[in-house]
């Protein structure tokens, strides 16, 4: 059982680490299309910021799994 869990796991890691590939560029570009050229940047330091908090509560929260 335990086996099959780890396989799961490593699986759902993998198939994370795929679709977070194009999600940063994705997000900028939508950023540059739907944002005025004036407000850009914050919205750019936005998601940054948000990725990186992400992260963080990511490897905080799964330490607690």
């Amino acid at each position: 059982m335990g086996g099959r869990v780890v396989a799961a796991l490593a699986a759902a890691r993998f198939v994370f680490g795929l679709a977070s590939g194009p999600a940063l560029p994705g997000s900028l570009a939508a950023v540059s299309q739907w944002l005025p050229a004036a407000q850009r940047s914050q919205g750019i330091a936005d998601i940054f910021v948000l990725f990186n908090i992400g992260s963080a509560l990511g490897m905080f929260l799964g330490g607690l799994i």
